[in-house]
């Protein structure tokens, strides 16, 4: 019973409670505390699954654009789109346009990737289907960056492919204020990337790490998965 009690004081600040020995995790990433880093006019939301409320909840006035390459998920966004204002791609994003092999797990669609972590026969008890859909840049998807409204703020969570969609995104980044990214820590999967890629990257177009919203580290590892962090524009 304390423990619940706990968690519910400390989930109003974005923190919880966890076993000792299981995977240890703290979080920031909710509405009241992104609602304190802008008051942006346009989200791009890269990777939108079942929805990242959190964003929706801070930034209920915005304009959200999202892109989802798994088509699964549109009654979920469909629901988001009746309350929100915005539209939908439904599209990969990467570094280039084309055309690409993604992995659509039908049994749990949060484990869809255009990256072949394993093997289709290594997932027993999992439904997969290999299926090509169409790959762009987010600069080709957003059309004229200029026509956008700022404050912006993009999140991409693309289960290890984000440098990617940021190398497809040089002039939407260039009128971008604020950049959350799920940001792997370490290569998660083969042609993935580490994290001092990642922060390379950006650093060199102008944002610097400003704060750390969540951290996964699993029992037994010794260096977290990843991480969800905020990039911010410098204004100096």
């Amino acid at each position: 019973m304390f423990k619940g009690i706990l968690n519910r004081v400390l989930g109003t600040i974005g923190y919880a409670v966890t076993k000792k020995g299981a995977a240890s995790s703290f979080s920031l990433y909710n509405s009241a505390y992104l609602a304190r880093i802008c008051n942006p006019k346009t989200v791009i939301d890269v990777g939108v699954g079942y929805g990242t409320y959190p964003l929706y909840g801070a930034f209920p006035n915005a304009e959200f654009i999202l892109v989802e390459p798994v088509e699964e998920y549109k009654s979920a966004i469909d629901k988001i789109l009746a309350k929100y204002q915005g539209r939908v791609h439904y599209k990969a994003v990467g570094h280039e346009n084309g055309t690409i092999d993604l992995q659509v797990d039908l049994s749990s669609l949060q484990l869809s990737s255009q990256f072949k972590r394993t093997a289709l026969t290594e997932r027993p008890g999992h439904r997969i289907e290999l299926r090509k859909v169409e790959l762009a840049k987010l600069d080709t998807i957003v059309g004229t960056p200029s026509q956008i409204q700022r404050p912006l703020i993009l999140k991409v969570d693309t289960e290890g492919n984000e440098l990617n969609v940021l190398r497809g995104a040089e002039e939407v980044l260039k009128r971008t204020d604020f950049v959350i990214l799920e940001a792997s820590i370490s290569q998660r999967f083969e042609g993935s990337y580490e994290f001092g890629d990642l922060f390379n990257f950006l650093s060199c177009r102008g944002f610097y790490l400003y704060s750390i919203l969540t951290i996964s580290h699993p029992a037994g590892e010794l260096r977290p998965r990843f991480a969800d962090v905020v990039f911010a524009r410098r204004t100096e």
